[in-house]
């Protein structure tokens, strides 16, 4: 699907401000079908919030694309080869220093919060009932890896942030 558009093509619609990660409508357009069908006007701000992590979505030319792809096709006339990070976890931040085309494993790596089904809420910390001690765990080549077991949520915390900096070298905490 992403082979569709072209560098070409993309810059004839859109402007792309790298500083910012904004994107701004170069010409008058419609988007959409049916009752849905949106004008946007040329000078007005492309795409829409349409995920849960910020992500913006553009649609051109019949097709829906995520705007931090289109910024390495922007920016390097190349689509990402594997996934576009977000450096500051931060899924509406599309500034061009703040991506990098990264394998999915380096994306993993780099994440900043819990997932919001956690049940502590607290990134590499569980809560062991059994022991009543808290739970600091990694994941390394796809592969958990216990880090002990520790008397504060605190205490795992700061474990498994030590094992994340020495294991993970895509993260940037």
């Amino acid at each position: 699907m992403n082979n569709l558009l072209t560098p070409e093509r993309l810059k004839e619609m859109l402007s792309y401000d790298p500083k910012t990660g904004h994107w701004t409508w170069l010409v008058d357009t419609k988007t959409g079908r049916g009752a849905g069908r949106v004008h946007m006007k040329a000078g007005s701000q492309a795409g829409a919030v349409s995920h849960a992590k910020g992500y913006r979505k553009i649609g051109i030319d019949g097709q829906r694309f995520l705007a931090h792809r289109l910024a390495f096709l922007w920016m390097t006339g190349e689509w990402p080869k594997h996934h576009v990070d977000h450096i500051d976890g931060d899924g509406g931040n599309n500034a061009w220093n703040n991506l990098r085309d990264v394998t999915r494993s380096v994306n993993m790596q780099n994440r900043k919060r819990a997932t919001k089904d956690s049940l502590t809420g607290i990134l590499g910390v569980t809560f062991n009932r059994n022991r009543q001690k808290w739970v600091a765990q990694i994941t390394i080549n796809n592969a958990p890896k216990g880090l002990g077991y520790f008397e504060t949520s605190e205490a795992a915390h700061h474990a498994y942030l030590e094992a994340k900096r020495q294991l993970h070298p895509g993260n940037t905490l």
